[in-house]
């Protein structure tokens, strides 16, 4: 494996750790905010102090985990689901982006912002369509990669079920918990895409 593929395997770790930072980051000058009930949506809002931390991080989220798709996808070399793999991340990546442009509502109230609040929303649940596509695509995608085949299979599926589970049980979640369950979610889909970029990268230098 040359060093561009490194590097483009590289950037699934680097998005997750870009949106740790700037979820902490944003966290530690926000005052007011409850980890627990609130998402981090609510950095971001008009009128907070330090929004551009946030939609800084989303932006370069985006970025970095379209990259890892490409990256994903120059690792496996052969099989169509590959491009499913792709184009999940690319949506992902592209999705995440207009999140952090179209910022969810204002600092006070619980009401959306108009058009914006409403791309906000809109793109929030097509990323997570994204990031399922990807994991779903790459069980088969992986499964005809000997080497690589039993733990990607598995890291796969079980983060498909994770955060399929969170998505579907969220509307149901009570108000004071929804923060903590969006948190755990993105934690998963991070630990995901690190634990894809590790197997990809010792699948080729097998």
């Amino acid at each position: 494996m040359n060093r561009r593929d490194r590097f483009l395997l590289g950037c699934g770790p680097g998005a997750g750790a870009v949106l740790v930072i700037a979820v902490v980051w944003a966290s530690a000058v926000t005052p007011g905010i409850n980890q627990s009930s609130e998402t981090i949506s609510r950095l971001a809002a008009p009128g907070q102090p330090h929004a551009w931390i946030l939609r800084t991080g989303l932006a370069l989220c985006g970025v970095l985990s379209i990259a890892f798709g490409v990256g994903l996808l120059r690792a496996q070399r052969r099989g169509v689901f590959r491009w499913g793999v792709l184009v999940g991340l690319v949506v992902f990546g592209v999705s995440t982006a207009i999140i952090g442009l179209a910022r969810d509502y204002p600092v006070r109230g619980g009401s959306e912002m108009g058009w914006e609040g409403a791309v906000h929303n809109l793109f929030a649940r097509v990323a997570v369509y994204g990031i399922l596509a990807a994991m779903a695509a790459l069980v088969p995608a992986a499964a005809g990669r000997r080497p690589a085949r039993v733990p990607a299979v598995v890291f796969s599926a079980v983060a498909l079920v994770l955060v399929a589970a969170a998505g579907l049980f969220y509307p149901g979640v009570p108000p004071s918990f929804r923060g903590l369950v969006q948190r755990l979610a993105l934690l998963i889909i991070f630990a995901w895409m690190a634990a894809a970029a590790v197997i990809a990268r010792r699948a080729a230098d097998r």
